[in-house]
């Protein structure tokens, strides 16, 4: 009988997310729901407080539909066009793990086409989310983590979390040095 570490070396290279641009007046940015309980809300807040940063802007709204859709990958034709009108995406929110494994690929996905990034996702899921990013390619993606459980919290609560972790996400966003995760 044999046995198999599952900590083995990855089949997949990894490729680093690089430095990225920060957050400018011109930055077209993105926003993207994975529609788990709260996650709209809680974009909508972090929105307003990069505009109360960063002056006025329109942001490009994506919604993945239900929290079934959360648990799933945006496909190929989504990851397109948020890359074609985005220079920048913040995405929320990891809070299980399946959704946190699908909004870690999607920032990737995106990533790989040259967009600026950063998911938020609860620190419950810390790990799953890191091991979900080296399994796809890009160990250092930027992760912001959020107190866990977001969906339960009352939404002025998501709201001053929201605002709590911008700065956090602006410099994740622009590929922090030491793996990007904040």
């Amino acid at each position: 009988m044999r046995f198999y570490s599952p900590e083995g070396v990855s089949a997949v290279a990894d490729h680093s997310y690089g430095a990225h641009d920060g957050i400018t007046e011109g930055t077209r940015v993105g926003l993207l729901a994975n529609s788990f309980p709260g996650s709209v809300d809680f974009l909508q807040s972090f929105g307003a407080e990069l505009e109360s940063r960063l002056g006025p802007r329109s942001f490009v709204w994506k919604e993945k539909g239900g929290i079934r859709e959360s648990t799933l990958v945006l496909p190929p034709a989504d990851i397109a066009e948020l890359a074609d009108g985005c220079d920048a995406v913040f995405a929320a929110y990891g809070h299980c793990g399946s959704c946190s494994s699908a909004i870690v690929r999607d920032v990737i996905s995106l990533a790989q086409r040259g967009v600026a990034v950063c998911a938020f996702v609860t620190d419950e899921f810390t790990e799953t989310a890191r091991f979900v990013a080296r399994s796809a390619g890009m160990s250092d993606v930027p992760i912001v983590w959020l107190p866990h459980p977001m969906a339960a919290r009352p939404s002025a609560e998501r709201a001053r979390i929201a605002r709590d972790v911008t700065g956090a996400a602006l410099l994740a966003i622009g590929g922090v040095r030491d793996g990007a995760v904040v």
